[in-house]
């Protein structure tokens, strides 16, 4: 992605890794990962850069589905067994902000403990739920601390990074320049829905870099026939 992002970045003589200093039009954020993705870990490190082994340890942690204060604790154990002039974050805070920078944050809403509502938009500042009157916050506490919180992940940065890297923005058009239009339904460009959507939005159609969302609840199988 980092490379896709920056183009052809020229490099230094003698060296493998390139040099994006003059590249102007990079953002602050993809300017902080193409740096910790060249910084290594630690003096000599052969294996990891400070950015792929914080991916690692975040891997690790959502397959192992491990607490916040299990992850700081592991991250506090690593970074005192590394040898000096290591370059690992020191805190679980530092680690999501790389989060944020890849576009993988979320957006944390207060909910009715019972489903009904959400507490944004008119509701913002409301104490209860106008549908159950349940209260939106715990009975007892002095912080305002919610029953239920809904984490929201914005659709816009995980659909823009989809484009970052060619390989991926390929895949993302493969309905229109890949698909065989045949009879067999082996994609929902496939079905009628998706050609009939085409004949009454062909504004939105002719570009097939627009993306369609769907909410599927049949089991749909994206990678079967």
């Amino acid at each position: 992605m980092l490379r896709a992002s920056s183009g052809n970045a020229p490099v230094i003589e003698g060296s493998t890794t390139p040099n994006y200093s003059n590249l102007t039009d990079l953002n602050d954020k993809l300017a902080r990962l193409i740096r910790d993705a060249n910084l290594l870990l630690y003096p000599g490190c052969k294996d990891f850069s400070r950015l792929s082994f914080v991916m690692k340890l975040l891997n690790n942690k959502l397959v192992t589905n491990s607490t916040d204060k299990a992850f700081s604790m592991n991250l506090d154990l690593v970074k005192k067994a590394l040898p000096v002039g290591e370059t690992l974050p020191s805190s679980f805070y530092e680690v999501k902000r790389y989060m944020e920078d890849l576009g993988l944050g979320y957006t944390t809403i207060d909910a009715c403990p019972n489903h009904c509502v959400l507490y944004r938009g008119p509701l913002d500042s409301a104490k209860s739920c106008p549908k159950c009157n349940e209260s939106r916050y715990i009975p007892g506490k002095q912080n305002n601390v919610a029953q239920k919180k809904a984490r929201y992940f914005p659709v816009k940065d995980r659909l823009q990074r989809l484009y970052m890297t060619k390989e991926d923005a390929k895949d993302m058009r493969w309905h229109k320049d890949l698909r065989v239009d045949d009879d067999t339904l082996r994609h929902p460009a496939d079905g009628k829905t998706w050609k009939r959507f085409d004949e009454e939005h062909s504004w939105f159609s002719a570009d097939p870099r627009n993306v369609r969302l769907a909410l599927l609840s049949d089991g749909f199988n994206p990678l079967g026939t």
